[in-house]
């Protein structure tokens, strides 16, 4: 019992639940004035806000947005391609140097699995998308497949890509000049329907799509759902951003 009380108390006292609690305090504070023509909207705008951060900063905002989307391809071990293309998503500039962001590290893993059992070439894409960076994303998840110990001559740099479409662009040049027309698409479960949308467009043969990383917590309901936690937030806002991407590419 105790130690619930301070999962909940922990999970009100630091971000995004302080943030909630907060908007709540706020709610109340303005609430005798409602009645009044700008308190009334603002009263509004404040629950609205407050009750959308709260969905979203919650396993039931996993539910609305991040699990729809990661289930739109299961998890799959059958490997066609004629080689692995993995997609980059973000690195680290650290005192120590440039590092493999968490979610590069996770598709890149998924990759170098793929690589143990096939031994097909690899294709890792991704430019400097910030230029914050010396090496570009595809240098940073090279240097670790050969960390990993997979030979130089198995990987291909894509690194001009900044965009998903860009991603799957060059890598058809690639693929096109190499004769490999059948891959293996290597990206986090959230990401795979656009990206696999996107690959679609181009002229390959077959787009096998094998997802990595998953965001959402799968399970029975429990009350810790439903405490804000940064784990959802950061999950939720990243469905919305594929949402997001995926009507402006409809759009295009």
């Amino acid at each position: 019992m105790l130690f619930v009380f301070q999962k909940i108390i922990n999970s009100l006292i630091t971000p995004p639940g302080l943030f909630i609690v907060l908007l709540f305090v706020s709610i109340l504070i303005v609430w005798k004035k409602r009645h009044e023509r700008h308190m009334k909207f603002l009263t509004t705008l404040l629950i609205i806000i407050t009750v959308f951060l709260y969905i979203l900063s919650t396993n039931l905002g996993s539910n609305l947005f991040v699990i729809p989307l990661e289930k739109e391809f299961p998890p799959n071990d059958h490997y066609t391609g004629d080689v692995i293309v993995i997609l980059s998503a973000g690195s680290l500039n650290t005192p120590a140097g440039d590092q493999i962001g968490p979610t590069s590290l996770l598709r890149t893993y998924k990759g170098f699995q793929i690589y143990e059992k096939t031994n097909k070439p690899i294709i890792v894409t991704g430019g400097n998308v910030l230029g914050k960076s010396d090496k570009t994303l595809a240098e940073i998840m090279k240097d670790t497949l050969e960390s990993w110990g997979v030979p130089s001559e198995k990987i291909i740099l894509e690194n001009k890509a900044k965009t998903t479409e860009e991603n799957a662009e060059y890598s058809f040049e690639i693929c096109k000049n190499e004769g490999w027309l059948n891959v293996d698409l290597v990206t986090s479960a959230i990401h795979m329907k656009r990206a696999y949308d996107i690959f679609r467009k181009f002229d390959f043969t077959t787009v096998n799509p094998v997802p990595s990383n998953y965001y959402a917590e799968y399970g029975d309901f429990s009350p810790v759902d439903l405490l804000p936690n940064a784990g959802s937030l950061e999950a939720n806002s990243s469905a919305i951003h594929e949402y997001i991407g995926q009507i402006y590419y409809s759009f295009k």
